[in-house]
């Protein structure tokens, strides 16, 4: 089974309206937060019935129920009527995920009052459990039964809006991804090289410590601790670097916010662990250095 909703947007510099059919919310999956959606018989009488969103409830309302509440729209409108809140639905970003909520009216299509001004700018959705490309020949020809004369273009699906909006996000996290790869190798093989020089360093110090009885545990410990303290005192140090460059990316960042401390602690942890890795090998070399060799050079 599918449902049809339609939908007529009209957005405003403080709040959003929308007037819809009674098929809207299911059409789009919209939750239903609290009241009934609207009928066939919220049509022409006063007071207009509307619903809201979930925002506009709590900013407007706040620890009311808003049902039932009536509102006046006052300015630019010569002859306000009032309008009776019969529902309150979830919140929706229909301009793009870096949307911020707004407050939204949702006015029914069987107001004669609104669907006669607004039918130039109607969007209809189909949902259905089959493939929406295969929909799209029999939604023309229901739109054809009803008006023949009734073009329907810009045919899309919700699947293709929704990855249009966040192409460009998208397409910057792969990119910082990439880099973030690559600086993460660079970091890696910096961490090797440095351990590596060091104990190249202290080979003969190394010598005299297994000559006088250090075990080769104990030297790859001494390494280790070295190698992975210079890596969490980089860590540190990175990671304050983040925080405060955190508003460069709150831009391009959805669903988590720039200073989420999960990321921050898994991130680091990872690098440490790429830290203590890559300081295994030269470690494990140093453990195995022959002290009588070391003695000879000194």
């Amino acid at each position: 089974m599918s449902w049809v909703g339609l939908s007529i947007p009209k957005r405003h510099c403080r709040w959003s309206v929308r007037v819809v059919s009674p098929g809207h919310l299911e059409t789009l999956g919209i939750p239903l937060v609290a009241g009934r959606n609207f009928d066939e018989f919220d049509r022409g009488d006063a007071p207009i019935r509307i619903l809201i969103n979930q925002s506009m409830a709590e900013s407007w309302f706040p620890n009311e129920d808003p049902i039932g509440k009536r509102l006046i729209m006052a300015r630019g409108n010569p002859d306000p009527q009032p309008m009776e809140i019969i529902g309150v639905i979830g919140d929706v970003k229909n301009e793009g995920i870096k949307e911020d909520v707004r407050s939204t009216f949702l006015f029914p299509l069987a107001n004669p009052s609104f669907a006669s001004g607004w039918r130039r700018h109607m969007t209809l959705y189909v949902r259905t459990n089959a493939d929406p490309a295969a929909m799209i020949p029999t939604v023309r020809e229901a739109v054809a039964e009803v008006d023949p004369a009734l073009p329907v273009t810009k045919i899309k699906t919700l699947d293709t809006v929704v990855s249009a909006t966040v192409a460009g996000p998208r397409f910057v996290t792969i990119l910082l991804g990439l880099f973030a790869g690559l600086a993460l190798l660079l970091a890696a093989i910096g961490i090797y090289g440095v351990v590596s020089y060091s104990v190249a360093q202290r080979t003969q110090e190394l010598g005299v410590r297994m000559a006088l009885g250090a075990g080769q545990g104990t030297i790859l410990r001494l390494v280790m601790k070295q190698g992975v303290g210079l890596a969490v005192v980089g860590v540190l140090a990175g990671s304050a670097a983040a925080f405060l460059m955190t508003r460069l990316l709150s831009g391009i960042l959805w669903g988590v916010s720039a200073t989420d401390p999960l990321t921050f602690a898994t991130v680091s942890l990872f690098l440490i662990v790429v830290a203590a890795l890559a300081t295994y090998v030269p470690a494990w070399r140093a453990s195995r250095i022959d002290p009588m060799e070391c003695l000879r050079q000194e």
